[in-house]
């Protein structure tokens, strides 16, 4: 009886397999920091590029491998600057591949492919001013790595 699903009085099933919930893969660690730092940035009056790199700052300074994680959002960045038709839409549209692409990488990964599935135009529409100026800026990313880590220690 031990193997055997029993039935309840009912007559359903008694597998507990089946009244375990499923596990999700975790997310990766990128994603969950950009997600925090996205629902941070949604709340700020002052939506600007720095405000919205200060927002991913903060929320990378408890991950053990900042390296890892700018690696992987440059990964991300190479992703879209792979795709011919992404480069080809950045020219048309006069508007820097790059810059563009470290915006959209902050909006996340649902963005990312919908930009190369359906086009720039078609997934961003009237944001593109917004994100026309560059976000990761490697001085300011070390200063505010350093405003977090001396308010952190004082």
């Amino acid at each position: 009886m031990s193997n055997e699903i029993t039935r309840d009085g009912m007559g359903k099933a008694d597998d507990n397999s089946s009244t375990q919930p499923k596990k999700r893969p975790a997310l990766p660690t990128i994603w969950l920091a950009l997600g925090k730092a996205r629902r941070v940035f949604n709340v700020q009056l002052n939506k600007t590029n720095i405000a919205k790199l200060q927002c991913i700052c903060n929320q990378i300074s408890s991950i053990p491998d900042q390296e890892k994680f700018w690696s992987e959002y440059q990964n991300q960045i190479d992703r879209l600057l792979d795709s011919r038709k992404y480069l080809k839409a950045c020219e048309t549209l006069n508007v820097s591949a790059e810059n563009l692409a470290e915006h959209i990488v902050f909006s996340g990964s649902t963005e990312i492919n919908k930009v190369l599935k359906d086009g720039i135009e078609n997934t961003l529409k009237n944001k593109l001013k917004l994100y026309s100026d560059r976000l990761i800026d490697p001085e300011t990313i070390k200063f505010f790595q350093n405003e977090v880590l001396s308010v952190s220690v004082g």
